[in-house]
């Protein structure tokens, strides 16, 4: 049986990545049902329903939201992953994490509060970490 392309790859999502390149400035938030990759830089929350991954040389300054996220730029926001979240080495994170699972590589840095576990309360993706802090007290 011969099966279309077009049609398989429509019905697996996951085929499916959004990407802002290296040298892209973006001021606003970005929200999608696809993956994300941020290579370049992004003023404002990003929030995906699949995967996103902030690259090397990228910089968000927002909060990121996703099931899963791998960090191996530079965040200044709070992360938010529903699954597993890994911060690679060269990433720096300024902000509050909440994650189901976390791998965290030696030389990476981390200054926030580190909230892991299947029991914790996930913010509100687009809250900020001193209304998210309220909200876990």
């Amino acid at each position: 049986m011969h099966k279309n392309p077009t049609t398989t790859q429509a019905n697996n999502s996951s085929s499916y990545i959004t990407q802002v390149r290296l040298g892209s400035v973006i001021s606003g938030d970005i929200k999608s049902v696809h993956s994300i990759r941020i290579d370049g830089f992004l003023t404002g929350n990003l929030s995906s329903d699949e995967k996103i991954v902030v690259a090397e040389h990228s910089e968000i300054e927002g909060n990121i939201s996703s099931s899963d996220i791998t960090v191996k730029g530079y965040v200044k926001g709070d992360i938010i992953a529903t699954g597993l979240l890994q911060v690679l080495a060269e990433a720096k994170i300024e902000g509050n994490i909440y994650a189901r699972y976390i791998s965290v590589a030696h030389g990476a840095k981390i200054n926030g509060k580190v909230n892991i576990g299947a029991q914790i309360k996930f913010p509100d993706s687009g809250t900020s970490s001193k209304a998210a802090a309220k909200n876990l007290k």
